[in-house]
């Protein structure tokens, strides 16, 4: 595997790997403090290779809002992390009242809590996609190998979290990144 490529770590409920700076995190059940703390893992590893890091959450139509501790220990982490965060897009997936909803209430408390990066919520990773890379500042070639293996990586994550769904167990693989070269 290559320095830069996707590690994944998986169970039905949460999928998270990374390419490069940038976190793909994708949520079909309740965040639990144990899942978002691998994330935390993750990306001070990835702040200590790069000098900083971002995130792509993506949250499915039906998985659950994160109960109260695990909301607050985002926050913490989120703060503790400040301008080493490059961005943070939010995905809220799906269509009508409950997601639009959803939506408008996580826009509204990104724009209370003031924060040292950019956040922004979105209902499509289509449309989070540009934004990132944007934010990143790459250029135009970088900003289409970035987007185009997230995008392939998303896939990568849903397909094998399918996978694990009915067997509801859980896979951990140790978050580790190869040396820089």
């Amino acid at each position: 595997m290559a320095s830069d490529d996707f590690e994944f770590i998986l169970d039905a409920e949460c999928g998270l790997a990374h390419y490069r700076e940038t976190i793909l995190s994708v949520w079909k059940g309740m965040p639990t403090v144990s899942l978002v703390d691998a994330h935390f893992t993750l990306a001070r590893k990835l702040v200590t290779r790069y000098g900083r890091t971002a995130m792509l959450i993506v949250i499915e139509q039906d998985a659950p809002p994160p109960h109260a501790e695990a909301r607050g220990y985002i926050e913490r982490f989120y703060a503790q992390l400040g301008r080493q965060l490059a961005c943070v897009a939010q995905v809220i997936e799906g269509s009508g009242f409950g997601p639009s909803a959803a939506r408008a209430v996580v826009s509204t408390m990104n724009l209370v809590v003031q924060r040292s990066y950019p956040i922004k919520v979105f209902a499509k990773t289509t449309l989070a996609m540009p934004w990132m890379v944007d934010s990143l500042g790459m250029s135009d070639a970088e900003a289409l190998e970035h987007g185009m293996r997230l995008a392939a990586s998303l896939s990568r994550v849903r397909a094998r979290q399918e996978w694990k769904r009915p067997q509801r167990d859980s896979i951990r693989r140790r978050i580790s990144l190869a040396p820089p070269r």
